[in-house]
């Protein structure tokens, strides 16, 4: 019964010492189970990576139409402008010949 208990405790012993290292099948099963997530980690990323890079090409695209439309809304507020001034002439030059007319009659 001791030589059982020996070699149980032995044995037991020499199991728990191997623990941190493991037979190789575990440690290539452990390095597999790494490199998957790994590549899955660097898949995520990589998607990421690409998805920022296409909201930047976006945002620089829309910056130039913006600025596009920018320099068309002040060329028609400029004409708006002229606009409202040549009708503000030509009311006041109307009113002039109005009162001109009103005065010789």
């Amino acid at each position: 019964m001791k030589k059982a208990l020996a070699a149980h405790n032995a044995s037991a012993a020499a199991a728990a010492a191997g623990q941190g290292v493991g037979t190789p099948a575990t440690q290539y099963h452990l390095r597999t189970l790494a490199e998957q997530l790994s590549d899955a980690n660097n898949a995520s990323v990589s998607a990421a990576f690409l998805n920022e890079k296409q909201i930047e090409a976006d945002t620089k695209r829309l910056q130039a139409q913006l600025a596009i439309y920018q320099r068309q809304t002040r060329q028609w507020l400029a004409l708006l402008d002229q606009f409202n001034s040549s009708l503000k002439a030509r009311g006041s030059n109307m009113n002039a010949d109005l009162a001109v007319l009103l005065h010789v009659s």
